[in-house]
């Protein structure tokens, strides 16, 4: 039936230990229930579900007994998220893949402060205008040396 939302599946000794916790408070799985079953399924009779849950039944009274002998089963330990705990001051770090945990303090940028430094000012540069020659310097001289004609004046 398309209109029907997707079940769930639970693996038979799933289903097992629930009937069990029923047959342990006491309970049954009586003939109404079986008629429940049927009419939310809409396709098997209850007759088919009490037939189906023979061995799971059967299953349940064996997890009854070894409970009642004192049998104690333990659960599937989670695995590690990927954090581990600091075992000196509690906090947690991150650990990388390799195993090598990273860095638990981040640091602040330096902030750069310019200064303006005296000596650094070369000889003669008090903000005045750089001239600029428009006829070519002798072999080896800048325009900067050259004491020709000026014809251009540029900002520095």
């Amino acid at each position: 039936m398309s209109d029907k939302p997707k079940q769930a599946d639970f693996s038979f000794e799933t289903v097992a230990v629930l009937v069990c916790a029923i047959l342990m408070q006491g309970g049954t799985i009586s003939t109404k229930s079986y008629e429940l079953m049927s009419a939310l399924d809409g396709t098997r009779t209850a007759n088919s579900f009490q037939h189906g849950f023979r061995a799971v039944l059967r299953r349940a009274r064996e997890l009854k007994e070894e409970q009642d002998k004192g049998t104690e089963l333990k659960a599937v330990v989670p695995k590690p998220k990927g954090r581990v705990k600091a075992p000196n001051d509690g906090k947690t770090i991150k650990e990388k893949k390799n195993g090598v945990g990273m860095k638990g303090v981040k640091r602040a940028r330096a902030i750069k402060v310019k200064e303006e430094d005296e000596d650094d000012a070369a000889v003669g540069d008090d903000g005045a205008k750089r001239m600029k020659c428009d006829s070519e310097s002798p072999a080896g001289w800048s325009n900067d040396d050259y004491d020709g004609p000026i014809v251009k004046t540029e900002a520095a």
